[in-house]
């Protein structure tokens, strides 16, 4: 996994605030990540931020280095623009900003289509929904309606209580959020079920 730097959202749920400030981790020439990719051997390369697009110029040119026996999974918020190198990637997902993110996916219009295009020889391509409350499954049920392709895979992810945050709780505190954990995979679980 490759995670780059900087992030103009501000998620609610986000599991990696560290990653939203541009400045966080090293500057890395695109040649030496390109190396360090090939020489790892591993097959799939993911690459996640921050929001990865902010580097768009870097980050085509560090894709077209790759050779082409690695595969590369590109993860992005859906709020930046399509990137006119997007064939270069072998899987892209989407992250569709549900409303309880407090954030929105600006350009996910643009992302359906580029994906609906592709969704025929690239059925790995998916539009990701992290759901924190019952409006939305309601918000997902209405995109899905409106997105819904064949070939395009949607995935729907239960968002993860922060407790992290929530170190000085008591262990009767934690024990609830655990639980309250345990009740809305379920329910998310629940939902993809009968809804497909």
């Amino acid at each position: 996994m490759i995670r780059l730097a900087g992030c103009r959202l501000r998620c609610r749920y986000c599991d990696t605030v560290y990653s939203q400030n541009p400045g966080a981790g090293s500057l890395v020439e695109v040649e030496d990540l390109a190396r360090r990719v090939t020489e790892s051997g591993f097959e799939w390369v993911d690459i996640t931020g921050g929001e990865p697009l902010l580097q768009h110029e870097a980050l085509g040119k560090l894709v077209v280095s790759i050779p082409d026996n690695n595969k590369i999974e590109i993860e992005t918020s859906g709020s930046c623009p399509v990137p006119s190198w997007y064939n270069e990637a072998d899987t892209w997902v989407v992250d569709c900003k549900c409303p309880s993110s407090g954030e929105r996916s600006n350009h996910i219009w643009d992302w359906v289509e580029i994906l609906r295009s592709r969704s025929s020889f690239n059925p790995t391509d998916t539009i990701k929904f992290v759901v924190g409350t019952d409006g939305d499954l309601k918000f997902v049920l209405e995109m899905k309606k409106r997105i819904w392709y064949q070939d395009l895979c949607l995935v729907v992810s239960p968002m993860v209580y922060d407790i992290i945050e929530k170190r000085n709780l008591n262990l009767a505190s934690w024990l609830e959020i655990g639980v309250g954990q345990y009740k809305w995979n379920q329910e998310v679980a629940r939902f993809c079920l009968e809804n497909g």
